[in-house]
């Protein structure tokens, strides 16, 4: 099931994404970005669980937003848009994560038209569901 954060993957597209990347091991608790760092890559989460994350007002407490499993895809509207990273994403447990680089997705994008499609489908299914999310949020208050 796909989160604003974090989108679903066809096991097609993944596949071909996958082999541009390279696959890497996390403990739990291991961070993968922070919110505000520079988005240097994609995240598709091979095996385990990650929790997105923010921290308070304050800074001095961290939230978590949702977790995500495999089939995941971390931080495309970030690479895709040239933004910092909107949340901080740790590992619950212990993950097998395919890293993508930003260079490697667009080289991949660039050489592979139909990839194109699908993430603009991907990220277009990213901003219905924040959408559909605020609707309900804003429903109760």
């Amino acid at each position: 099931m796909g989160t604003p954060f974090a989108s679903p993957v066809p096991e097609d597209f993944w596949k071909i994404l996958s082999r541009a990347g390279e696959l890497r091991t996390y403990e739990p608790g291991a961070e993968l970005y922070r919110s505000g760092a520079k988005a240097d890559g994609i995240y598709l989460v091979q095996s385990g669980e990650v929790a997105f994350r923010f921290d308070s007002a304050k800074g001095k407490t961290k939230h978590t937003l949702q977790n995500a499993g495999p089939g995941a895809i971390l931080g495309l509207s970030d690479v895709m848009s040239g933004e910092p990273r909107k949340v901080t994403v740790n590992t619950v447990s212990a993950c097998e994560i395919c890293f993508v680089t930003r260079g490697q997705l667009l080289e991949f994008l660039r050489t592979t038209p139909l990839a194109c499609m699908q993430v603009v489908q991907l990220l277009s299914d990213d901003l219905r569901r924040l959408y559909h999310s605020m609707r309900q949020h804003s429903a109760w208050g």
